[in-house]
């Protein structure tokens, strides 16, 4: 039987199982368009075989005509004939043979074994001379892109390699070549082992575009890509490269070198993971082969890869009479760990360090191309992005795990969370929506996340999530900052491309906009923009910071400590306070620019590799930008990204900004003082910026470092200049400066660096003071005597400090770099004392409806089990897993727990005398976790009449309330509809009773009511006892008869909100719909707070076998038809 979609997924049993995917494909199909959930394909595949083997023997046939022999002769020793089937034609025009292939009857193909073990399906070419080029490849009428092909000539027989990719069916129906070729030849259908490599047939152009190609063979076209990567393959651009040399040669070792580039292109915010680097030689003399070992490193090393010799591909040589030598390698990249990732356009440093021909001109000699893709894992593509036409901020997407995969994004700021819209592709794998699963961690109490199927076939789905409060769904759900969205995939036959995406839709909560605090000026001038005040730090672990230091030149002039290595150590010894943590963290630098060492975004740190990843981004702090101080550039790149809060270290004051009025710096032009001091401009442009990032909900904090010139003076502040520029760049009427006379030493030493440093002034109030400098309108007059028209007065660094924060918020670091780490590490104690976990048991007595009567009771025993270990402190420090407390005058009973992963906790309530336990909603307890002002609900699930189990999320605080009652006599009733699964209409004739499991209970008459068009008890049933619905008597409809459910349906019904629910039996749990067995509750417009509600689906027999029915425990495929009701719904639950 021919396969009608795709090719299957490349396993290693997908070639085995490929002749049998058709028809197990269209069940699936079937099954997934009605909304099945996990479909059992392999149970299917051994029906599945023998139907296609069926179908195989009665397909149409073509006969083709017999395989002519070549009509010219050489003298050559030709290549031995083999024979072949008459499936392959050839005819010859000139120098180009037309070869056509049929998929005849005998199956020439095998089926598609005859593929490679690389899915390269090969056609031979027997006889002398070789082939040239191939003009074109046609399969089933579609012509082929010349990326999918290439050819080997070799000594025996030529073969031409096709990718199994470019078919649209498997095997195709026909596949025409012409080839361009030095004599005639004869063609077959290789053998699998016969088939050349994609690495073989990359030479000729199979898998690389037509620039990447050339590099390797002048004759080779295609698509840029590596013949084992994904059809997600980027290309990179690069600018500029240099070479620097690490080693000479030694004899027959080959010297080794650097080459270094940076990434180039249209700037996007968007990891691409580097999979492959191909690297050329140019120069035909050279003596050395590329080869390996090869180190590549990113932005100094703040990434790296080693790359051993056998992972090295060699693409190409030199000719033997230019010596032979390997000129054009390939390394692989996607095997890296972690895998190296770039922005497009980022300016990302990457450093390349090889053995090969050693130094030469770096343009011309050398050719780099850099490949990636969006997500790891080569074709396998997992993102997470917000609505364009919405507000939604989220973090980078991260996928970990090897299927199931686990996808995570954070919401970057408050979020009203309308929906979530899944995309789930895979070519040919058999999906079913059970196997997605998508969570939110901190939503708004109440509210649950529900799906809807908008599209399933046996290679995609298609769902959306949406928030549900109190059975129905509702607009939007409020989200915390900082939750966690998690999408999880799991496929059944791992398939190697997968596209999973998912969209979220939303806007982030507008806060109401803030009142600006006036900033203190003393002249009165009110030059700066009023503060928006500093938001507080939210008083939960996880927080997501950013870690700022200032590199500018003064960093050299420290005193006594070098100063760029105290800023590295403390700010990495602040990481180590706080690794294990769930702390994310960005790293930034700044001068007269700013960047970023982790431009993928902020890195969490509650692993080891997330720990050095940081560190090493830290350890990249050099100075850089030279001599100016850009407070703007700084808070700017921070700006928009979710930070809670922005760790500012500096030493200077704000010299320079992104406006683009002052000159660079340039002793030629008498531009020395260019950048040395605060300008007014500049110090407004950094209180714009943080107020932008104060309203967006980031705190600064800025840290002072004390700063001492030559003469053992700390800089306590200066002049906010008016915008004064060098005299010489000044323009006629603006505002000048330039120096009166020479330094002179030791008289001037308190306005310079200190040591041996730069004869730069840094101070302008020191040198107005010492007469050294003088201000002027440019071709008019001096002015320095006049102070108000040159500067809006004196100002402290500490108080510039508060200008970008608050009043109090800056921290003065006394005694400079030496004292950072101590700073440093006491924002990381402070950091770290809310990650810690807590759980607690509330007590509550309330009437036998819900109502509550006693918040809050005393003397109420629970006993509690941590089956993650001995992590439970009762409160007397010492830790175990097994605790027994009773609650206290509040009716709390707590443990603190002392782990750094979830632990998960069983917990046993012991009984008063005369009390019950009430469910809510069928479950025993109700358990929420609190951050800040947010409360988000905390799932649990039941453990016997009186207990349940809970998993506290690592460093969170999680509270369950348990209600008791004192039992009364209560009763209620039960009201089921009884529905046609395929066009929803009401059935009427049916016959039911309702069962207890006690004795001398029931059977209670389950009786229609015209008025309603519902079934209703008529006896009254206890309150959250166990039943069994049973159908005694099944429906007809228009002369057809509908089947018995096949199991009683186990039932309770119990309290809720807003009165009594029905719970159905599920396993261990108890659920408010069983979409799978055709079952769900939902209440009408108006309904009885009395009655429990309840929706059963039937089905004819002429759709299901006649001993089938509904039932809870429902075999998949009788099921399906059932579940369309339950599409037509529109509710399914998410599941992880």
């Amino acid at each position: 039987m021919r396969k009608i979609l795709k090719p299957a997924a490349r396993t290693a049993s997908s070639r085995a199982r490929r002749s049998v995917r058709g028809v197990a494909a269209v069940v699936a199909s079937v099954a997934l368009a009605a909304g099945l959930g996990s479909y059992p394909v392999d149970a299917q595949e051994t029906a599945a075989e023998t139907t296609t083997s069926a179908a195989e023997t009665t397909a149409s046939t073509t006969t083709a005509t017999e395989t002519p022999s070549s009509s010219q002769t050489s003298s050559a020793t030709p290549k031995p004939a083999v024979a072949e089937p008459n499936s392959v034609t050839v005819e010859r025009e000139g120098d180009v043979d037309h070869i056509t292939i049929r998929d005849t009857d005998d199956n020439p193909w095998d089926s598609g074994r005859k593929a490679s073990d690389e899915y390269i399906w090969g056609v031979k070419r027997i006889g002398d001379g070789d082939i040239t080029r191939i003009v074109k490849v046609v399969a089933d009428g579609e012509e082929l892109e010349p990326e999918y092909f290439g050819y080997v000539n070799g000594e025996d027989f030529d073969v031409i390699g096709i990718d199994e990719d470019a078919f649209w069916t498997i095997p195709p129906m026909k596949i025409e070549i012409e080839v361009e070729t030095t004599e005639a030849g004869e063609y077959a259908i290789a053998e699998p082992d016969e088939v050349p490599t994609a690495r073989e047939l990359s030479e000729t152009g199979y898998g690389r575009t037509d620039q990447a190609a050339a590099t390797v063979n002048p004759e080779g076209v295609g698509m840029a890509r590596a013949a084992t990567q994904g059809n997600s393959r980027i290309g990179l651009s690069l600018n500029q490269k240099s070479y620097s040399g690490i080693s000479g040669p030694n004899g027959d070792t080959a010297p080794r070198g650097t080459l270094k580039t940076s990434i180039g292109g249209q700037y996007a915010a968007r990891n691409v993971y580097l999979t492959e680097l191909v690297l050329t030689h140019n120069n035909t003399s050279a003596k050395y082969s590329l080869s390996g070992p090869i180190t590549i490193r990113k932005n100094g090393g703040t990434e790296t890869c080693a790359v051993q010799p056998h992972q090295v591909t060699e693409l190409s040589r030199r000719s033997a009479a230019n010596g032979g030598s390997v000129n054009s390698i390939s390394i692989d990249l996607s095997a890296c760990d972690p895998q190296i990732a770039v922005w497009q356009g980022s300016g990302d440093n990457i450093e390349i360090d090889f053995s090969g021909p050693g130094t030469g001109n770096a343009q011309s000699d050398y050719t780099m191309e850099l490949y990636g893709s969006y997500e790891s894992g080569g074709g396998k593509r997992f993102n997470v992005v917000a609505d364009p036409n919405g507000s939604v901020k989220l973090s980078p997407a991260r996928t970990e795990g090897d299927n199931p995969y686990t996808t995570t994004s954070s919401f970057d700021d408050r979020t009203n969370f309308e929906r979530a819209l899944v995309e789930v592709s895979a070519p040919n794998s058999f999906l079913a929506v059970e196997n997605y699963g998508l969570t939110i961690d901190l939503i708004e109490s109440g509210v649950t996340l529900e799906r809807r199927v908008i599209s399933a076939s046996s290679n995609s789905v298609t769902f959306e999530v949406y928030p549900v409060k109190n059975g129905k769904r509702v607009e939007s759900a409020l989200v915390e900052k900082g939750a966690n969205l998690k999408l999880t995939t799991r496929f059944s036959d791992g398939p190697v491309d997968i596209d999973a995406k998912v969209t979220v839709f939303g806007t982030s909560v507008q806060r109401p906009p803030e009142a600006t605090e006036p900033v203190s000026e003393p002249d009165r001038s009110n030059f700066l923009p009023g503060r928006v005040p500093n938001p507080a730090l939210p008083e939960k672990c996880g927080l997501k910071i950013a870690i700022v230091a200032d590199v500018s030149t003064s960093l050299q002039y420290a005193d006594g400590v070098d100063a760029f290595e105290k800023t590295r150590t403390s700010a990495k010894s602040l990481v180590d306070k706080l690794a294990g943590t769930t702390t994310k963290v960005g790293v930034y630098s700044f001068a007269r620019t700013a960047q970023t060492q982790t431009p993928g975004g902020a890195v969490s740190i509650q692993t080891q590799q997330g720990v050095n990843q940081v560190k090493n981004a830290i350890n990249s702090w050099t100075e850089q930008n030279g001599g100016a101080t850009n407070w703007e550039a700084a808070l700017s790149l921070v700006g928009g990204k979710g930070y809670d809060a922005v760790y500012f270290i500096t030493d200077g004051m704000p010299t320079w900004d992104d406006s683009g009025w002052q000159p660079l710096l340039s002793a030629s032009k008498g531009q020395m003082n260019s950048g040395a001091f605060v300008q007014a401009t500049s110090l407004k442009n950094a209180v714009h910026a943080a107020n932008e990032l104060k309203a967006d909900g980031t705190r600064v904090v800025p840290l002072m470092v004390d700063l001492k010139l030559r003469a053992g003076n700390t800089v306590e502040g200066d002049y906010v200049l008016k915008d004064v520029i060098p005299n010489w760049a000044a323009p006629k009427g603006a505002l000048g400066m330039s120096s009166t006379r020479s330094l002179r030493y030791p008289e001037d030493d308190r306005m310079v660096y200190p040591g041996n440093g730069l004869d730069t002034v840094v101070n302008a109030k020191e040198a107005v003071d010492r007469k050294y400098l003088k201000f002027y309108i440019k071709d008019d007059r001096e002015i320095t005597s006049n102070q108000s028209l040159w500067t809006y007065g004196y100002r402290s660094v500490v108080t510039m400090g508060e200008d970008i924060s608050g009043n109090g918020d800056a921290i003065r670091v006394a005694g400079g770099y030496a004292q950072l780490g101590k700073e440093l590490d006491a924002i990381a104690s402070k950091l770290k004392e809310n990650c810690e976990s807590s759980f607690t048991v509330k007590k509550n007595i309330v009437d036998q409806d819900g109502k509550l009567l006693e918040e809050g009771a005393s003397d109420w025993t629970f006993n509690t089990l941590s089956t993650s270990g001995s992590v439970l402190d009762p409160g007397d420090g010492t830790l175990t897993a097994n605790s027994s407390k009773t609650t206290n005058q509040d009716g709390l009973a707590s443990w603190r727990i002392e782990s750094k992963e979830a632990t998960n906790i069983e917990v046993a309530e012991t009984l008063k005398d005369g009390y019950k336990l009430l469910p809510i909603n069928g479950a025993n307890a109700k358990c929420t976790q609190s951050v800040g002002d947010f409360v988000a609900d905390v799932p649990m699930v039941n453990d016997g009449d009186a207990g349940f189990k809970v998993e506290v999320p690592v460093f969170s605080h999680v509270t369950c309330v348990v209600s008791n009652y004192e039992p009364k006599d209560e009763f209620v009733k039960l009201e089921l509809e009884k529905l046609d699964a395929t066009d929803m209409s009401t059935l009427s004739n049916a016959k039911f009773e309702v069962r207890s499991e006690r004795k001398g209970e029931g059977p209670f008459a389950v009786n229609w009511d015209e008025d309603s068009q519902t079934y209703k008890t008529e006896a009254k049933l206890g309150s959250a006892k166990t039943y069994y619905l049973v159908e005694t008597q099944a429906p007809t409809k228009d002369g057809q008869q509908y089947s018995l459910l096949v199991a009683p349906v186990e039932f309770q019904i119990v309290s809720g909100e807003n009165g009594y629910v029905v719970q159905i039996r599920d396993g261990e749990d108890w659920k408010s719909e069983l979409i799978g067995a055709g079952l769900w509750t939902e209440r009408p417009q108006e309904f009885d707070a009395a009655t429990g509600y309840l929706q059963v689906a039937n089905v004819r027999q002429g759709n299901m076998p006649k001993t089938g029915g509904v039932g809870v425990q429902l075999p998949i495929l009788i099921g399906g038809a059932l579940i369309a009701a339950g599409a037509l719904m529109g509710r399914r639950k998410v599941t992880a």
